[in-house]
């Protein structure tokens, strides 16, 4: 049966999470539910996904798009990225392979099926060990305003130790280059308090001391179970995975989301108790004040 439903039935016919629905974190690594999934009433996370389309006023060119993908790879391959900033909804969607150069869910595959949709000018050289590709969509790319020139891939990094659980480097890759833009660790919360804090301290966007860790550690999603610290070209950025519903929704306030999202999100959490959220948040520090520049969450399709 097809995913796909219209946008004026969207809302009314949500898809329903089943009680064999694997439970995913947006590494695509296995999560536990908080709570037994509700028949009839708990919601797939991806509902927020088909809310933030119709908020966009692109569900008629994005639902083709993602029905598309689910058909080529499959349900539970899909990682998406709702993303806020400067006021503009836009989205990533990540794929992942940890099989490396015996990869099946190639760049080069996915790149096949979007060609229907988007004007796509990039090629892949798949004996690169990349192990995951992203790709960022906005309204312009959808609508052939712009081509899709460059995607994101990632590479493993061996400088694994102590409290990290894994840490990579991103490529902002072109056909003709490929450009450093991210380098992220992950850190076991239980076991990395200190090494997060370090690891925040050593930025070359905030001057020593200057960090306000309280506001930027937020207590109230510390308690999650991975935390991830990301260093790139202009700011730093930090990610909890495996938060609540509630907890998702305290996120949504702190970093000032739009109203159309998390209305919609708060009127309909107890439809996701089931589920546990990971999310991220770009930060930088203006006259010793923490601003958020781009806020993000995610879910599995």
């Amino acid at each position: 049966m097809s995913h796909l439903l219209n946008n004026i039935t969207r809302l009314e016919r949500p898809e329903l999470a089943l009680h064999n629905d694997l439970l995913l974190d947006f590494c695509l690594w296995p999560s536990i539910s908080p709570q037994p999934i509700s028949a009839g009433d708990s919601w797939r996370s991806i509902n927020l996904l088909w809310h933030s389309f119709e908020v966009a006023g692109v569900t008629a060119q994005m639902m083709p798009i993602c029905e598309a993908i689910r058909t080529e790879l499959g349900d539970w391959k899909t990682v998406w990225g709702v993303k806020w900033a400067d006021g503009q909804i836009s989205w990533e969607l990540y794929f992942y392979d940890y099989e490396r150069i015996e990869r099946t869910s190639s760049a080069t595959r996915l790149l096949k099926v979007l060609s229907k949709y988007v004007d796509c000018q990039v090629t892949i050289d798949e004996k690169s060990q990349y192990f995951m590709f992203s790709i960022d969509v906005d309204p312009q790319l959808i609508t052939r305003q712009r081509s899709l020139d460059s995607i994101n891939l990632y590479i493993g990094n061996v400088a694994n130790h102590g409290s990290m659980i894994s840490s990579g480097l991103c490529y902002r890759h072109t056909t003709n280059s490929s450009t450093l833009t991210n380098l992220y660790y992950f850190f076991d919360v239980e076991r990395g308090q200190q090494d997060i804090y370090d690891k925040l301290i050593l930025s070359i966007h905030t001057p020593f001391g200057a960090l306000p860790m309280e506001q930027l550690l937020m207590p109230q999603l510390r308690n999650c179970r991975t935390i991830v610290v990301a260093n790139k070209p202009t700011n730093d950025a930090l990610y909890f995975s495996g938060i609540t519903a509630k907890q998702l929704s305290y996120f949504f306030q702190r970093v000032g989301l739009a109203s159309q999202l998390t209305d919609f999100f708060d009127n309909n959490r107890h439809r996701f108790d089931h589920l546990l959220f990971d999310v991220g948040a770009d930060f930088t520090v203006v006259d010793g004040q923490l601003q958020f520049t781009k806020a993000s969450y995610y879910g599995v399709f």
